[in-house]
């Protein structure tokens, strides 16, 4: 287990759950910027992660690929799919689909078949955070085909590789930008990309990067972001308004209008130097796994906090809406909504999604291991989302 990963994955956690549980979000602009750019980190550190702790398995062993599948979807999805209910329940009481938005219901009924990524649903549907899970699903199908290729032409040169495939994740974005933000993301071919560069990061972890790489990923992503920053602030007709996914099926093929598309801006807004997450993911892991003295990860690693929230990460990321979202009509109920801070709010949050990792998920372990006749097999190895 890599520590330094579980750290700053958390720290990348927090900045999206709380802007997620922010009810106006833009007057926490910078955050909003950063939080958008972070999927494309967790995209890389999910590669990076699949990657290392699947690097001896010889998939085309029987049983290999059955086994890969049964910890990737076992790990998730009972929870994923608890929260799509008590979330589908509660909002279908609240919504009128009557008033011409079937394709609203229907997005909503193909989030437990992780059919949404593919059907222009866009965020707004039953469980926001889930879209991430549903394209991380569709990338792990295909894992197991991809490996034994990283493995066989990607070894040599690996930084060349990852170069390359920075700069053609960039380069897909172009054509799409008419289609707004939202199809972008949830695309999985073009999150495979930042996927693939996050494997190919694995295979490196025995090399070292000259110490002066991770100083200036930092320096040009906290650049990258003031420049974003200004713009979106003092630029606004540089930007367009992204099209209106909530009622249109198709709004895939047939987005919605937008105006003044600046196509060079948002091409290098999407992908977001994935490169240079690559980077600052090889330098945490490699400073720990080689023991290198003197790292400068070692708060990360040694963070008590960082490591508790850790363990209940994936449920704070599926769990935080639907708890903020009881939390609310609780509130609206007993009529003290205004009186509630908001920090208090979060904490609250926070303390929810942790009850739910410590009595909810063994409930549904069980479940899991009567209905498929075997317990859960987690890999020893460093794993996770």
């Amino acid at each position: 287990m890599l520590h330094s990963l579980n750290g700053v994955r958390v720290l990348a956690e927090f900045s999206v759950v709380h802007l997620h549980l922010n009810n106006n979000a833009r007057n926490n602009l910078p955050l909003a910027l950063f939080a958008r750019d972070v999927m494309s980190f967790f995209f890389v550190l999910s590669g990076f992660v699949c990657m290392l702790s699947n690097k001896a398995t010889v998939f085309s062993n029987t049983g290999a690929k059955p086994s890969f599948y049964y910890r990737r979807i076992s790990k998730f999805y009972p929870f994923y799919l608890m929260i799509w209910t008590i979330d589908f329940m509660r909002q279908v009481f609240t919504t009128n689909y009557s008033s011409g938005c079937l394709p609203y219901l229907l997005c909503h009924v193909s989030q437990p078949f992780l059919l949404n990524v593919w059907m222009g649903c866009g965020f707004r549907i039953v469980s926001v955070p889930a879209w991430y899970m549903a394209v991380l699903f569709w990338i792990w199908m295909v894992f197991p085909y991809v490996q034994p290729i990283i493995l066989w032409g990607f070894e040599s040169r690996p930084w060349s590789k990852i170069i390359l495939l920075s700069c053609m994740a960039t380069a897909c974005i172009f054509p799409l930008i008419p289609f707004g933000y939202q199809a972008i993301a949830m695309l999985p071919p073009l999150r495979m990309l930042e996927f693939v560069i996050g494997c190919i990061t694995a295979t490196t972890i025995q090399t070292r990067l000259h110490w002066g790489w991770p100083a200036i990923s930092v320096i040009i992503l906290i650049g990258f972001h003031v420049m974003q920053y200004y713009v979106f602030v003092h630029q606004p007709d540089l930007c367009y308004n992204e099209p209106d996914f909530t009622c249109s099926l198709w709004s895939f093929l047939v987005p919605g209008p937008a105006t003044n598309p600046c196509v060079p801006w948002m091409g290098i807004y999407f992908n977001k130097f994935a490169l240079l997450w690559a980077v600052l993911i090889h330098w945490l892991a490699s400073s720990e796994y080689l023991e290198i003295k003197g790292r400068l990860g070692l708060l990360l690693e040694n963070c008590t906090i960082l490591r508790t929230l850790s363990m209940f990460s994936l449920h704070l990321y599926l769990g935080h809406n639907t708890v903020w979202g009881i939390m609310d009509e609780i509130s609206k109920r007993a009529h003290f909504q205004d009186q509630v801070d908001m920090d208090i709010s979060m904490i609250a949050t926070y303390m929810g999604c942790y009850l739910l990792y410590l009595y909810v998920q063994p409930i549904l372990d069980r479940l899991l291991t009567i209905l498929c006749c075997q317990s859960i097999k987690d890999n020893p190895s460093l794993d996770g989302v």
